[in-house]
């Protein structure tokens, strides 16, 4: 029965990747985990007084990585990889619940939970790509995560204020303060999808325009009977975890794929790729799960100049997550996604070995 508008902006992160040796790459960057920016508030009338209930969030999980892939099959028509990666993972995500009086707000107090997290993960993938014949290419790929333990350093501070929280509070007292180290043991998740590619060719104004049709879809299970907890050694056996699962499709047409293609009768918006896509997946919940379903529409704009490949994608997403119902959690939600791909024209180097000084 209540409404709430946050803004949340973020990188959410820096990928490189770098062939070499023809059948060999690195890759190397920093990506999110997971992170947390909310603020909630609830108010609540009490004889003589009202109380200000306040939930808030913040800070994330990052992860830099180091992969490295190898072809053992790398041809025109067929290509065969697999991979493997170390990641390490960092952040401190924190929880906050606080309680402020109106009139006596020399009374509030806030409960104060964050968690200092390390931890190194490992990855495994492969990469199948055939094209079957000039019009048509599939695309299989696989990945699994390994279950892996993170070092916790534990937070739990129970303190007195006066103000408001986060705006102007000021700390008079500390009621506990409790600090512990501990681990968890993540999930294994295995993922698997594939890709079809169909080039028809037709006709427009007596301009040969070739399409391009692209079909994929993944797959993801992520193992949460894996996941354990402990604190000062001692097994958390309060939450139970179910594992989950994702299904995603996606679907993009372009009417004529090749961007710099400036022969007569083929206009700007020929170029232009549309998207439309689906998703059913589960969050796991102590002793339940959410399911969230979303489609997905998006517009790829090309930047056709120096013979690059760059583009400007935009998309949005309508989604549902949970079921409306008694002791239950419903969120229904708009995204905008913008995204940036620069590279290099078909003929420019960006990292030129100079052999001439």
């Amino acid at each position: 029965d209540g409404s709430a508008n946050t803004r949340v902006a973020y990188l959410r992160g820096i990928n490189f990747s770098i062939p070499f040796a023809n059948n060999f790459g690195l890759g190397f960057g920093f990506r999110p985990v997971f992170s947390k920016g909310y603020r909630f508030n609830e108010l609540q009338a009490i004889p003589g007084d009202s109380l200000n209930r306040i939930y808030m969030g913040k800070g994330n999980v990052q992860q830099t990585y180091l992969s490295f892939a190898v072809a053992p099959i790398n041809n025109r028509k067929t290509l065969l990889s697999f991979g493997a990666e170390a990641n390490f993972n960092f952040g401190q995500p924190t929880d906050v619940r606080a309680a402020e009086f109106v009139n006596f707000s020399f009374s509030n107090a806030a409960n104060i939970m964050s968690d200092t997290i390390r931890g190194f993960g490992y990855k495994a993938s492969f990469a199948f790509k055939s094209e079957i014949s000039e019009f048509f290419t599939f695309s299989l790929g696989g990945s699994y995560s390994l279950s892996t333990s993170w070092n916790t350093r534990t937070t739990d501070r129970l303190l007195g204020y006066a103000g408001n929280y986060g705006v102007n509070h000021q700390v008079t007292q500390i009621l506990n303060d409790f600090q512990g180290s501990g681990s968890f043991t993540t999930p294994s998740v295995l993922g698997i999808g594939f890709g079809m590619d169909l080039h028809p060719v037709g006709f427009s104004l007596n301009t040969r325009r070739k399409s391009k049709i692209r079909i994929h879809g993944d797959f993801e299970t992520i193992s949460w009977e894996n996941f354990g907890r402990t604190l000062g050694n001692v097994p958390d056996t309060s939450f139970n975890y179910q594992n989950t699962r994702a299904y995603r499709f996606g679907f993009e047409y372009t009417p004529h794929r090749i961007a710099l293609d400036k022969a007569p009768g083929l206009s700007y918006m020929s170029k232009i790729s549309y998207r439309f896509g689906l998703n059913l997946s589960q969050i796991a919940l102590p002793n339940e799960t959410l399911n969230d379903r979303g489609i997905t529409f998006g517009l790829g704009f090309p930047m056709p100049f120096d013979n690059s490949q760059s583009s400007i994608n935009i998309g949005m997403r309508f989604g549902r997550l949970g079921e409306a119902g008694t002791n239950s959690i419903q969120e229904n939600y708009i995204a905008y996604q913008i995204g940036i791909v620069l590279t290099p024209g078909n003929w420019e180097r960006w990292f030129r070995k100079i052999k001439y000084d």
